[in-house]
Order: structure tokens, then sequence, then C-alpha cells
């Protein structure tokens, strides 16, 4: 009898030595902005894509709402999606804040706020852009700060936009462009 608790001593105390590995390598991870290794994906949300994973003793959820909150949290099973609400509001009520760089009569310098679905759209279009090295001369003709605080570049030409970030750059495809340098002009006119 003495041998068989042993034995499932140690067996417990294997389980519990690997789930307390699963757990750190996860929070090393999730500290970093990545998404979580050693769990499973239990369910997506409808609100721009957050994903909440679960794992052996703990949760994540990956937030990835359209209105601009883009978090990774980690904690309890019995953590929930509701227990960051006041955080989320927090920074979906900021604006999005467009600022011309104002490099000429014709253009002055104009900034604009941004607090309806237009902002949500924008601080979409910027944050999932494709980035890479930064490829032109680095030029911006608007500069964007997302609800998050990050600050952009914008360099528009007659086709495209491009969008910078810490000298790296995305080219935006043609719809997204469109549909940016659209929402640049209407707010821009409206602000003169």
């Amino acid at each position: 009898m003495n041998r068989v608790l042993k034995i499932v001593l140690v067996i417990l105390a294997i389980i519990v030595l690997i789930a307390f590995i699963f757990f750190i390598v996860d929070y090393s991870r999730v500290k970093k902005g990545e998404t979580p290794i050693f769990c499973i994906l239990k369910d997506t949300a409808l609100d721009g894509g957050t994903n909440v994973y679960i794992g052996f003793g703990y949760k994540v959820i990956d937030f990835n709402r359209l209105g601009g909150y883009d978090e990774i949290k980690i904690g309890s099973l019995f953590m929930k999606y509701e227990d960051f609400e006041n955080e989320f509001k927090e920074i979906e009520q900021k604006p999005v804040i467009i600022e011309s760089t104002g490099e000429s009569e014709e253009k002055p310098k104009i900034h604009i706020e941004i607090l309806d679905a237009d902002g949500n759209t924008i601080d979409h279009i910027i944050k999932y852009a494709e980035y890479k090295e930064d490829t032109c001369d680095g030029i911006n003709n608007y500069i964007i700060t997302s609800r998050a605080g990050e600050t952009y570049g914008i360099e528009v030409y007659e086709n495209s936009c491009h969008v910078t970030l810490n000298g790296k750059e995305a080219v935006l495809n043609e719809s997204d462009s469109n549909y940016l340098i659209g929402i640049i002009d209407i707010y821009m006119k409206d602000a003169m």
C-alpha cells in the first residue's frame, strides 16, 4: 500500500510540474504579446476576433476588438471576457487623431479627432497592415495616432497609401487605400 501511495504522489508531482512549465511558457509568451502554445482555442468572439484559450489550469484571452482594444490576458480558469470591460471601454472611447503635416500653404496643419465608426476602421486598417522594411522617402502627408496611442505616418500617393511605423512600412491594398484617403479627405474638408 505504501508503494502505491508513493507512485500516485510521484505521478501527481509530475503532472503539477508539467502544468507549471506549460503555464510559465505561455505566461512569458503572453507578456511578449504572443499567443499561447500550450492552450486549446475554446471560443472566438464576434467583436473583431477575440480568442479565448484554455490551458492546463489557466485561461488566456487574446483581445482583438474592432474598437481598438488589443491585449492578451492570462489568468485563472474563472477569468471572464467581461472582467476587462472597463479597460476596453477606456481605449475605445479615445479618438483616433489625424493631423496633416502642414508642408505647404495649400495644406495647412490640421488636427482632427474621430470618435465614431470611421475611427474604428482606420484603427483596424493601420494596425493590421503588413509592415516591412521602409522602402519610400519617408515624407508623411498625415500623422495618425491610434486609440492605443501608437503614431503612424501616412504617405498618400495617387492610387495608394503607405503607412509607416517605427522604421517599417506597409503598402495598403487598393480598397484600404481608397477608404483611408476618402476618410481623410472628408474629415480634412470638414475641418477647413
